[in-house]
């Protein structure tokens, strides 16, 4: 009964109070970031906001309209110690939309097979997965890969009153 409950419990996952998924790390194939020369790739007091996506800036919406995907401003909030959120939606002149309850879990790790990020995320249907890509860093701009799709996010240096979030995971 006490593995039937623990596989049970795998498919589940904890919401905080903005309803995002937040899994212990432990889910995770890596551990968080320890390498500090991933600073030199990443810059924690900055903004990746999305630019492109395969390469595409518009893309169909729910109502099957083109969508410039940069007028959401969503992107990559990168925090110490290998933490990672992803926003759908910012606004710089609202700082509440920066709160990484808001944003999908994420971790970061540099090693020696590479640079690579994950996110958690939650299906009815297969539970919790967590989706992994690798990372290119080209001066200020990422480019974050999978098997499927390919990311361009360009880095904005945030100011102070922006910064004042840290994750919740």
């Amino acid at each position: 009964m006490f593995f039937l409950a623990l596989c049970l419990m795998g498919c589940f996952a904890s919401r905080n109070s903005e309803y995002s998924v937040r899994v212990p790390i432990a889910r995770f194939s890596f551990k968080p970031n320890v390498d500090e020369n991933v600073y030199q790739m990443i810059d924690t007091a900055s903004f990746y906001f999305t630019e492109a996506i395969n390469g595409q800036y518009m893309r169909d919406g729910n109502d099957g309209k083109p969508r410039d995907i940069r007028l959401r401003k969503g992107g990559l909030k990168f925090y110490a110690d290998g933490k990672v959120g992803s926003f759908n939606q910012t606004d710089l002149l609202d700082v509440s939309s920066f709160d990484s309850k808001k944003a999908i879990m994420g971790l970061y790790s540099l090693n020696k097979k590479g640079f690579f990020i994950a996110f958690a995320s939650h299906s009815p249907q297969a539970g919790v997965i967590i989706i992994k890509k690798t990372i290119l860093s080209k001066g200020d701009t990422l480019i974050v890969k999978n098997d499927s799709y390919e990311y361009k996010y360009l880095r904005k240096k945030l100011p102070n009153q922006l910064l004042v979030f840290k994750p919740d995971w």
